[in-house]
């Protein structure tokens, strides 16, 4: 088991933007010096949720303030995403970071659709651009003479330059919430990352994931390091303790 932290920095009022963004930074050279194995990365627009939004952006700057700790998104909503220029940006970074890239993806946000406006999407379209984005982004970084005519792109390229430093390309994980889309994930050989609210319900998808990797496994696809858990924790001495000091942020953070 690996430890990471979920930078996910919220500022409340525009004129806080610049000492949220400038303290995640640094929180960042600490997650590295703590000797943690990643830090993970969100994407919000428009309304200071994650105070950095763009973590593309983000994830080039970390990458040139830390030297070992891995960078992944949780997740890049693959909507508001050009492919090419995706895989291209990842591409870079990978190289800038020497192979420390984790790449998640998912369709967007659920609820605040204000973000799919501002780009111009429809919410409705999502989840087939999340698709046709995740063939793009695979033939993108590991073939030559790359064609792909879809529904929402039509895109031709000689080759991907920089190419990725990981081979055949950066780890990929997607968001999986639902049973079905747990076995999915596990039997494509796609790495999976699950919000667990309790641990009753880890151990009924942490369950299903297994049973469908070995089904995979029988079929030769390895998965590897396969499930990244987000758990919310303050760690304290006791719970009276974590009640006082982070009891009313993170019922102000459910809200």
């Amino acid at each position: 088991m690996k430890f990471s932290n979920f930078l996910f920095p919220e500022s409340k009022i525009p004129t806080g933007d610049f000492d949220v963004i400038d303290e995640s930074l640094r929180e960042a050279e600490l997650t590295e010096s703590l000797g943690y194995d990643a830090i993970w990365l969100a994407e919000h627009h428009f309304d200071g949720g994650c105070a950095y939004v763009d973590p593309v952006t983000f994830a080039s700057a970390v990458a040139a303030r830390t030297s070992s700790l891995k960078i992944g998104f949780a997740v890049a909503q693959m909507a508001l995403h050009h492919p090419v220029r995706f895989a291209e940006q990842i591409a870079l970074i990978d190289n800038i970071s020497r192979g420390r890239m984790i790449v998640g993806v998912g369709r967007g946000t659920a609820y605040n659709f204000y973000e799919f406006r501002g780009y111009g999407i429809n919410p409705s379209d999502a989840q087939e651009m999340l698709l046709e984005v995740e063939e793009v982004l695979i033939r993108a970084w590991t073939s030559e003479n790359f064609h792909h005519k879809g529904k929402y792109w039509n895109v031709e390229l000689p080759l991907l330059r920089p190419q990725v430093y990981q081979k055949p390309h950066p780890p990929r994980h997607q968001v999986v919430d639902g049973i079905r889309s747990i076995e999915w994930a596990a039997q494509n050989g796609i790495k999976s990352i699950m919000w667990i609210p309790t641990v009753k319900a880890l151990k009924v998808k942490f369950e299903a994931y297994k049973n469908a990797r070995s089904e995979s496994e029988k079929r030769n696809v390895s998965l590897g390091e396969g499930v990244t858990l987000v758990r919310d924790m303050f760690v304290a001495d006791s719970m009276e303790e974590a009640k006082e000091k982070a009891g009313e942020h993170m019922v102000n953070y459910m809200k």
